[in-house]
């Protein structure tokens, strides 16, 4: 609880500098297969309010392996989002805003279930 408390009031002190920005959040609930075998993904939309600011510099040293030539940004809301955990098998959710698909590749901060910091690679225009 006062974690959220917490998380309000960084809200309102930075909402200046860092508006609040509609978004979808395209939530993979898991796959469909044909029988032929093949599979398609299955999603559900949810209507969500994110802040949206460039990955730091410090950031981008610690995904040295990708590509750094992508789009990259940080999302900070409320709720729990995760990236891809091909072990546990699920991720893969996708935001859309600013015109374009937003893939959720990574999760530094989660907050109790209460909000979330995660970082997101640019897919595809919308």
């Amino acid at each position: 609880m006062a974690m959220n408390a917490l998380f309000n009031m960084a809200l309102g002190a930075t909402a200046a500098l860092l508006p609040s920005v509609p978004a979808i959040l395209r939530v993979n609930t898991g796959y469909t297969t044909a029988p032929d075998g093949s599979t398609t993904p299955c999603t559900m939309d949810i209507a969500v309010t994110i802040r949206v600011q460039p990955v730091p510099t410090d950031e981008l040293t610690h995904t040295d392996g990708q590509n750094q030539s992508t789009v990259q940004r940080e999302i900070y809301m409320p709720g729990t989002i995760c990236g891809v955990d091909r072990t546990h098998q699920f991720g893969g959710d996708v935001f859309v805003f600013d015109n374009a698909h937003w893939l959720v590749t990574a999760q530094p901060e989660a907050w109790g279930g209460q909000w979330c910091r995660v970082q997101v690679t640019q897919q595809v225009a919308a």
